[in-house]
């Protein structure tokens, strides 16, 4: 009688692990393909930045939400956070380029991302609600970006730039008063940025 039992614990326990083992490879490809349709994504997004820039603020800004939402995506990976911050950093003006070494803002994107994941606060999309071209080469967008948990609605600020559309400013706005959203040090630089634009 023991014998039986023995069997069917240990036949339930080889059931167990098998359905386990597959289930965690079957895991793995799915994020594998998850991973991997994501990287296409950067590198049409590359592709583009580099042979077919867009001509309109609104262009680079749809560029810049969805190098945004990979960052913030399910799942995001180190090396898609990665990429996605070395590609917006060629849709900045080089005044933030500068003051912005590349470790440091791929950590903190990384850092974030992952705080966001941990919280289960993903981003799900971008869209532009306002766009306003002053006229001497500036432009204003207004853009919310939709998370799980929340709406950040931000403005983003673009400069041409012999031709080609910048971003060189942007500041959270919130959205019950209009006004800006800014910290201490965020203030302070976001007033640096600004007059380094100049």
């Amino acid at each position: 009688m023991k014998g039986k039992i023995f069997g069917i614990i240990l036949m339930a326990a080889v059931v167990i692990f098998y359905s386990m083992s597959v289930q965690s490879q079957f895991g793995d490809i799915d994020n594998s393909a998850y991973t991997n349709q994501n990287l296409e994504i950067l590198d049409s997004i590359e592709y583009t930045i580099f042979n077919d820039y867009p001509d309109s603020p609104a262009g680079v800004m749809s560029l810049y939400n969805e190098l945004l939402r990979l960052q913030y995506l399910d799942g995001s990976t180190q090396e898609i956070i990665t990429r996605s911050v070395m590609l917006m950093r060629e849709l900045y003006v080089d005044q933030i380029v500068d003051i912005n070494p590349l470790e440091t803002q791929i950590a903190n994107a990384v850092a974030d991302s992952f705080t966001f994941q941990d919280i289960g606060n993903y981003m799900i999309g971008s869209s532009i609600i306002q766009t306003n071209y002053v006229g001497d080469g500036t432009a204003t967008l207004l853009v919310q970006h939709v998370l799980i948990q929340q709406i950040v609605t931000k403005e983003y600020k673009f400069i041409d730039v012999n031709g080609k559309w910048q971003l060189y400013h942007w500041n959270d706005i919130d959205t019950s008063t209009g006004s800006y959203i800014l910290s201490e040090d965020e203030g302070m630089q976001a007033q640096a940025q600004s007059q380094s634009a100049e």
